[in-house]
């Protein structure tokens, strides 16, 4: 899978969940970066 053009193919919302999560990890003592989010959001792990 080319991950070069993912941008365009993001459903609507999904930065805002990418926050949402990120926030509920941080408050759990992870601090992953978004690209660690966006590709477990991805595997469907989150």
């Amino acid at each position: 899978m080319d991950s070069s053009d993912d941008q365009g193919q993001l459903p609507p919302g999904f930065w805002e969940r990418i926050d949402a999560r990120s926030a509920q990890i941080r408050a759990r003592g992870w601090n992953p970066t978004p690209s660690e989010i966006g590709a477990m959001i991805a595997e469907g792990r989150m």
